[in-house]
């Protein structure tokens, strides 16, 4: 067991990474899932299953983001596209009665985040 100055150096990186990874993430967003899909892959020996699962983050004070991403179990899926979303946050307009003031389209790679108020969504198929 190395040690420098008395402190003593971990003794093994896999258990200081696995502590890390086993701290919940706490913070002010809340995750919704949209959509898990089975998804196969056929490759030499069979096939091969995964899951894909889509989750926004939001924050309800106008910062929303999509995260898509593919895992062997549904836990693990909904849990990397929940880290995904939160790296790319966009903000989104607000008023102050916490709403929308017009249709906004938020574009990021391969993702299109839209948003609309319901009150206006109403009066634009009325208006049609």
């Amino acid at each position: 067991m190395a040690s420098f100055d008395g402190v003593k150096a971990p003794t093994s990186v896999r258990g200081v990474e696995a502590s890390r990874r086993k701290a919940k993430v706490c913070d002010e967003f809340e995750e919704r899932v949209v959509q898990i899909r089975r998804v196969t892959k056929v490759v030499k020996g069979g096939k091969q299953l995964r899951f894909r699962a889509v989750v926004i983050v939001d924050d309800k004070k106008g910062q929303v983001d999509v995260g898509v991403s593919k895992a062997k179990e549904v836990v693990v899926a909904v849990q990397k596209s929940a880290s995904n979303a939160r790296r790319n946050i966009a903000k989104v307009p607000m008023t102050k009665y916490s709403t929308f003031p017009h249709r906004c389209v938020q574009d990021y790679q391969t993702k299109s985040l839209w948003a609309s108020n319901a009150v206006l969504d109403a009066c634009w198929y009325t208006c049609k």
